[in-house]
């Protein structure tokens, strides 16, 4: 357990010179360090909140939820907000000590998702988990002495872990192959509701670890809009709660029915007042819900935004002055090593090696990734100029087009000549690969989607395709390490992969990226997808911040990859 923190790296960064949030309250000020840079300061008036996650004080009083990532307070019927923290905590998912005494919430200050809290008046903040890997979710427990939350410790997986607030030592709630999340407690404190899978709402006797399912939701078949299970929380009479996510709905269920229906429902957990109402946000406000019907719970805050002062670089954008070309993309080296094609100014260009370079093709259509066939006679390219991205073959010395592929429902990129000359390996937007015979055109599919795949190449023999991807070691993707595969292809044989683990500087080294959300992972039974978690500062729909939650079917890290084994 560590006090009163330091200077975060954020707060580092605001010092620096990036002007954020400025300072708002005397404990904001003692919370971060932090000094937003030099320039004009605003006031603006905040009285929305978008995808907040809500905290119902014990005693029924105070309501704390995280709104731009900083953790407030205010009366349970509305009213002023108490500011608790800093500008740079990067927080969400507050919960309120059985004593009322402290709030504990995640928080990405130390550049991971850990467990903190900090006294219900701003002051002593505490850090109780550290690491490489995401804490997140916490939830006390009844009796004040553990803090049940969900990490992806388990070799990348997401499980449910106890903490034991007074000596630091953690251990774990569940087992299994499922990412496990969003525990939690029972009102006597005994049992653990979690979700698990992302379609599953299971309970965990916390003395016997015997688990029982609750509830569940049919997966969709469709990847862009999941089915889940999130959010669940007891009332203080054992029923439970939990948002059911479907194709183009959010519900709020209690104690097996339907309660809030039809709203832009954010999917974080409700709070249960002593009179019977239910507390939420949806919609951009916190609501109050009883008697069937809602009412919301107003709040203003006005927070300063620094517009930071700095001196613009001119640019000169309309002038007819010679400017060198920085954007070159794909050069390839000729077979004879004599000559350079790339792509600049959305043209191809030759340049003799030392020499000047000339547009090879030039016209209004996007081109990308040329390669030399194996005898330098051709360049295989990929251009729109079909109405969507194909295999186009351009003639050396004859300037003579050729369209290889025509494929309206693919985009096509990054063609690779097989040794022989006869097949050309390339890749869909998915990531699938595919080869195109040179002389027909007819086009084989080789293998399924996976994740960010790099340039394919043919062995020496011209029966293997090796082709680079990230398969991520944990759901928690949005500053995290990834698993650097090499997935092979032979015919008749089953794809192999040989990975190893790429920290995110050594991700960004090797992809030329800085670590941006994965967009796609590689295929299970399942179809998944990766995103970062749902924030609680941006709108985002029902269907993309379901998927976005490390429970979410289409989030499944660490899937199975059929006919691969990873050594």
């Amino acid at each position: 357990m560590k006090n009163e923190p330091g200077v975060s790296r954020r707060e580092a960064i605001a010092a620096s010179g990036i002007g954020l949030l400025a300072a708002g309250s005397v404990a904001s000020v003692a919370q971060s360090d932090g000094a937003p840079g030099a320039g004009k300061e605003t006031m603006v008036r905040v009285e929305d909140a978008t995808n907040v996650a809500l905290s119902l004080s014990p005693d029924g009083r105070r309501i704390a939820f995280d709104l731009l990532g900083i953790l407030w307070t205010m009366p349970v019927a509305g009213g002023p907000l108490k500011r608790l923290t800093g500008d740079f905590d990067d927080l969400a998912q507050p919960d309120w000590s059985p004593d009322g005494n402290r709030i504990a919430f995640q928080s990405y200050r130390s550049g991971n998702f850990h467990i903190w809290s900090v006294a219900a008046d701003g002051s002593d903040m505490r850090q109780h988990t550290d690491g490489l890997l995401d804490d997140r979710e916490p939830r006390w427990s009844p009796d004040g002495r553990t803090i049940a939350f969900s990490s992806d410790r388990a070799d990348g997986r997401y499980a449910i872990y106890l903490l034991d607030v007074a000596s630091g030592r953690v251990t774990p709630l569940s087992s299994g192959t499922t990412n496990d999340s969003e525990p939690c407690w029972s009102p006597d404190g005994q049992r653990i509701a979690y979700v698990a899978g992302g379609t599953k709402l299971v309970i965990a006797d916390v003395a016997t670890g015997a688990v029982s399912e609750a509830a569940s939701v049919p997966p969709s078949p469709d990847r862009f809009n999941p089915s889940a299970i999130m959010a669940p929380t007891f009332a203080p009479d054992g029923r439970i709660a939990y948002t059911r996510v479907q194709p183009g709905s959010v519900t709020l269920v209690v104690d097996g029915k339907d309660v809030v229906v039809g709203e832009d429902l954010y999917p974080f957990r409700p709070a249960f007042t002593a009179d019977g109402a239910i507390l939420y946000g949806s919609g951009g406000k916190l609501r109050r819900w009883q008697g069937g019907k809602a009412a919301v719970v107003p709040f203003t805050v006005q927070i300063p935004v620094t517009t930071p002062d700095y001196s613009k670089k001119a640019r000169d954008f309309t002038s007819a002055t010679p400017k060198p070309v920085v954007g070159i993309a794909a050069p390839m080296l000729s077979p004879d090593g004599k000559q350079i094609v790339f792509a600049a100014l959305n043209d191809l260009y030759l340049m003799p090696v030392g020499g000047t370079p000339r547009i090879l093709v030039g016209d209004a259509f996007h081109k990308c990734d040329p390669a030399w066939s194996p005898d330098g006679g051709t360049i295989a390219y990929s251009c729109d100029r079909g109405g969507t991205l194909d295999l186009w073959l351009h003639d050396v010395s004859t300037g003579k087009e050729r369209q290889l592929t025509n494929i309206p429902d693919k985009a096509v990129a990054w063609g690779s000549w097989s040794q022989d000359g006869k097949l050309i390996a390339f890749l869909d937007q998915e990531g699938a690969l595919h080869t195109v015979e040179v002389a027909t055109g007819t086009v084989r599919k080789r293998f399924d989607a996976i994740w960010e795949p790099g340039r394919p190449s043919f062995g020496p023999d011209g029966q293997t395709i090796a082709y680079a991807a990230f398969k991520p070691v944990t759901a928690a993707i949005a500053k995290g390490r990834a698993r650097y595969c090499r997935s092979i292809w032979r015919p008749a044989k089953a794809p192999i992969a040989r990975c190893s683990t790429a920290s995110r500087s050594a991700r960004a080294a090797m992809t030329g990226r800085s670590g941006r959300p994965m967009a796609r992972q590689w295929p299970s039974s399942s179809p998944a997808r990766c995103g970062s978690r749902p924030s609680h500062r941006t709108a985002a729909s029902p269907a993309r911040r379901a998927r976005s939650a490390p429970n979410s079917p289409m989030r499944q890290a660490g899937a199975g990859i059929p006919g691969h084994s990873c050594i």
